[in-house]
């Protein structure tokens, strides 16, 4: 997820892929700056999170680790550390269908940011770029 947000990220400015070597890192530093986000918000997300971990502190500590899988939490909370909305989508009968728009505020602004496309399978988030790209 934290890959595909940071790719998304430098499509929607540059449009263009970031180079293999760079991704890893800006992922990382993406889920720290998500980590530390979660932890400023605390108020405001914890109630959410009983049925996910036991205990927040902990929560963000696993979080921090690379291998720890993101999920709404952090989706959200990259929306706000990039300033750029993202936009979820699924395949359905219908084809792509968006499920939700994190930061869908931030669209109307005036000079508002490029949202990032994603991929839910069900199990992963894919970069969606456009057919061109």
């Amino acid at each position: 997820m934290f890959r595909a947000i940071v790719q998304g990220a430098q499509y929607a400015t540059r449009g263009k892929a970031m180079p293999a070597e760079s991704e890893g890192t800006a992922a990382h530093n993406l889920r720290l700056a998500v980590v530390a986000e979660l932890r400023k918000r605390r108020e405001e997300i914890e109630p959410f999170l009983p049925g996910i971990a036991p205990d927040f502190d902990e929560y963000c500590k696993t979080m921090s680790h690379p291998m720890a899988w993101g999920g709404e939490p952090e989706m959200l909370m990259a929306m706000h550390v990039l300033g750029r909305p993202i936009t979820v989508y699924h395949v359905s009968d219908r084809g792509l269908e968006p499920i939700v728009t994190y930061g869908e505020q931030l669209l109307a602004a005036p000079g508002a940011a490029a949202p990032v496309h994603l991929l839910w399978s069900g199990a992963h988030y894919d970069l969606l770029v456009p057919a061109a790209a």
